[in-house]
C-alpha cells in the first residue's frame, strides 16, 4: 500500500511539472512602427517659404502658405521628392514671375491634395525639356496670372486637376502644357482665359504632344471673350488617344485674328472616340472654323459635334469633322453653323481622299455654299445619314 502511495504521488508531481507555471506571463511589447519611422517626412509651415528643396524625400504643409513677394513659392532642385499640399493653400500675390513650385530639371516629383493659387506666372512649371515623371494629382489651379500647369519634358501625369479662372492678365494662355508620353486624366478645366487679349497670344485648354493620352476631360466657358490668333481646346500631335471628353460652351464671343478656331485638333495617327463637342464658339468672330480635325492615319468614331458656331461671324469655312486618309464612322454630327455671318463654306464631315466613312449621321448644315458630306477620291462611303 505503501509503495502504490509513494507512485501516486510521484505521477502527480510529473503531471504539474508538465503542465508548467499557470500564472499568464507579462504582454509582448509593441513592434508596431509610427508611419513617420516607415516613411520620415518632412513639415513646412509658414516660416520656411519662400523655399528651396534640395534634397530627395517627402515634404508635407503644416497649414496655409501666403508669398507677398513676387518669387515662386517653392522651387524643387532636386530628383524623388513628393510634396503633400494636406488641403492647404499656396497662395501669391499676382505679381512678377513667381509660380506656385516651379521644378528645375527634375525627375520623379509628385504633388497632391491642395490649391495653388493667385501667383503672377503658373500655378506649377517646368521650362526645362529633360524633366521627367512629374505627377499632379487633385490639385486645384486657380486665379494665376498667366496659366496653369506648364511641364517640359516627358512621362507626365495630370490627374483629378480642378483648373478654374486662370490667365486673366496673360498675352498667352495653356491651361494645361505636357509634350511626350503623358496622361492627361479627369481633369476640369473651367472658365479660363477670359481676358486673353493680344493679336500675338494664344489660347489653349489643354496641349499634349506625342504618345499621349488624354481622357475624361471636362472643358467648358473658357476663352469667352479672349481675342487671340489661335484658339483650341484639345491640341494634339501623333500618336495619341483622345476620348471620353466634354468640350462645351468654349470661345463665346472671342475674336480669333489668323489662324482658326479648333475644338479638337490632332495630327497623325491618333484614336479619337467618343467625345462630345456642343455649344462651342456661339458668337465668334473667326477665320476657318472646326469641331474635329485630324491628320491622316486616324480612327474617329462614335463622336458627337453639335450646335456649335452657331452666331458666329467667320471669314473662312465651317467644317464639323475634317480629316484625310483617316477612319471615321459612327459620329453624329449636327446643326452646327447654324446663323452664320460672312461665311464661305460649310461641311459636316469632310475627308480630301482616301477615307472610309461609315454609319455617320451628318444633317442640318444648310445654306448656299453648305454640304452635310463632303469626299474626295478614293474613299469608301456607306451607310450615312447625310442628307
Amino acid at each position: 500500500m505503501r509503495k502504490m502511495l509513494i507512485l501516486l504521488t510521484i505521477l502527480i508531481v510529473a503531471s504539474i511539472s508538465v503542465a508548467g507555471n499557470l500564472n499568464p506571463s507579462a504582454a509582448p511589447g509593441s513592434t508596431m512602427k509610427t508611419l513617420g519611422e516607415l516613411q520620415p517626412r518632412i513639415p513646412l509651415a509658414q516660416a520656411d517659404f519662400p523655399k528651396t528643396i534640395n534634397e530627395s524625400g517627402s515634404y508635407y504643409l503644416t497649414g496655409n502658405i501666403h508669398i507677398s513677394s513676387s518669387s515662386s513659392a517653392i522651387t524643387i532642385a532636386a530628383d524623388d521628392v513628393s510634396v503633400d499640399l494636406m488641403g492647404f493653400t499656396v497662395s501669391g500675390s499676382n505679381t512678377g514671375l513667381g509660380d506656385g513650385i516651379t521644378l528645375a530639371a527634375n525627375k520623379n516629383i509628385k504633388i497632391t491634395n491642395g490649391t495653388i493659387k493667385t501667383f503672377g506666372r503658373c500655378g506649377v512649371s517646368s521650362h526645362n525639356d529633360v524633366t521627367q515623371d512629374v505627377s499632379l494629382i487633385n490639385l486645384e489651379i486657380r486665379d494665376n496670372n498667366e496659366g496653369a500647369l506648364f511641364i517640359r519634358g516627358d512621362g507626365h501625369v495630370i490627374e483629378s486637376c480642378r483648373i478654374t479662372g486662370n490667365g486673366e492678365g496673360g498675352l498667352g494662355f495653356n491651361a494645361i502644357y505636357v509634350e511626350s508620353n503623358a496622361r492627361i486624366i479627369n481633369n476640369i478645366i473651367a472658365y479660363n482665359g477670359a481676358n486673353v487679349s493680344t493679336s500675338g497670344g494664344y489660347g489653349i485648354c489643354i496641349k499634349a504632344k506625342n504618345a499621349c493620352l488624354v481622357k475624361g476631360n471636362i472643358i467648358r466657358g473658357n476663352f469667352s471673350s479672349s481675342q487671340v490668333y489661335r484658339l483650341r481646346a484639345i491640341w494634339v500631335e501623333d500618336g495619341c488617344i483622345v476620348a471620353d471628353n466634354i468640350i462645351a460652351e468654349n470661345f463665346g464671343s472671342s475674336t480669333e485674328v489668323t489662324q482658326s478656331t479648333k475644338c479638337l485638333y490632332g495630327e497623325k495617327s491618333c484614336m479619337v472616340y467618343r467625345n462630345a463637342i456642343r455649344n462651342n464658339g456661339s458668337s465668334i468672330d473667326s477665320t476657318d472654323f472646326y469641331g474635329i480635325e485630324f491628320g491622316d492615319g486616324s480612327v474617329i468614331r462614335e463622336n458627337s459635334i453639335c450646335n456649335n458656331a452657331g452666331s458666329a461671324t467667320l471669314s473662312g469655312t465651317l467644317y464639323g469633322l475634317k480629316a484625310t486618309n483617316s477612319v471615321m464612322k459612327n459620329n453624329v454630327i449636327t446643326n452646327n453653323g447654324e446663323l452664320p455671318q460672312g461665311l464661305g463654306n460649310k461641311y459636316g464631315l469632310y475627308t480630301g481622299y482616301y477615307g472610309v466613312l461609315k454609319n455617320n449621321v451628318i444633317t442640318y448644315h444648310t445654306g448656299s455654299s453648305a454640304q452635310n458630306l463632303y469626299n474626295g477620291s478614293g474613299c469608301v462611303v456607306e451607310d450615312n445619314v447625310a442628307p
